[in-house]
Parts: structure tokens; C-alpha cells; sequence
């Protein structure tokens, strides 16, 4: 039980843990509302949910308002979980900066830089093309808009 003791103190006191665990705390809540509205898209605005069919909401609740709901709840999820990687590059910078004394927000900045120009050499090379919302380096076809942009 000592040596368990010690080890968890040795876990503690190094940098990457504690890196990890201030950046899971500031991202906890960010991943609750996203899986808040992934519960809710799943159990609610999906037609096989056991919600849905108990209140038999195909009958009650009309089409535009499900359509709403559902498009609403998918926006949310794909945006939340979609940029999860962004704040977590972010924040670990972020804290590992402020443990070594060094500016936090630079190293913040630096590291989505970083991740962003390592995605879009990575999407150049799987597809092709490089799509940004405006600016583009197009070789093949332009790529279909995400669903959660299509009002059904």
C-alpha cells in the first residue's frame, strides 16, 4: 500500500499529469452539453428511440418542429465534438506554458497553428484539396456541405 502511495505522488507531481488533469477539468463541462444533446438526438429526435415511440411522437410532434429539433441537436453535437480537439491542443499548451512560466496564450496560439497546418497537410494528401471556408486548393470535385448545414 506505501509503494501504491508513493507512486500516485511520483503520477502527481509530474508535469504531463497535471497538464492532462487541468485541461480535462476546463473541458468536462463542454463535453457534458455535448453529450447532453447527443442523449437528446439519440433518445428523443431519433425514430427508433424508445422515447419517441412511447409518446409516439410521429403523431404529435410535427414535422417541421422535428426536423428543427433533430438538425438542432445534430448541429451541436458535430460542433461541440468537432472543435473538442482545438480546445484540448489549446488548453494543453496553455498549461504547460503557465507551468514552465512562459506565456500561455502564445503557446496556445502556437499549438492550434501547429495542429491546423498538420490537419490541412493531412487533408491535402488523403483527398487532394484543401477546403477552408473560403480560400481553396481545389483538384477534384468540391466536397458535399456537412449535414448539419442541410435544413431538410
Amino acid at each position: 500500500m506505501d509503494k501504491l502511495a508513493k507512486w500516485c505522488i511520483w503520477l502527481r507531481r509530474r508535469s504531463f499529469f497535471r497538464v492532462a488533469q487541468r485541461t480535462f477539468a476546463v473541458l468536462m463541462p463542454i463535453a457534458t452539453v455535448g453529450a447532453f444533446f447527443q442523449v437528446l438526438q439519440y433518445s428523443v429526435f431519433a425514430p427508433e428511440s424508445f422515447i419517441y415511440n412511447i409518446f409516439d411522437f410521429d403523431k404529435i410532434m410535427s414535422d417541421r418542429f422535428w426536423d428543427i429539433g433533430n438538425n438542432l441537436s445534430q448541429c451541436v453535437v458535430e460542433v461541440i465534438f468537432g472543435l473538442f480537439c482545438l480546445f484540448t491542443v489549446y488548453f494543453s499548451a496553455s498549461y504547460t506554458a503557465k507551468i514552465y512560466r512562459k506565456d500561455a496564450t502564445m503557446a496556445g496560439i502556437s499549438a492550434l497553428t501547429s495542429l491546423l497546418v498538420m490537419i490541412c497537410l493531412f487533408q491535402l494528401g488523403l483527398t487532394g484539396r484543401i477546403s477552408l471556408l473560403t480560400g481553396a486548393i481545389w483538384a477534384s470535385s468540391t466536397p458535399p456541405l456537412p449535414s448539419c448545414w442541410v435544413m431538410g
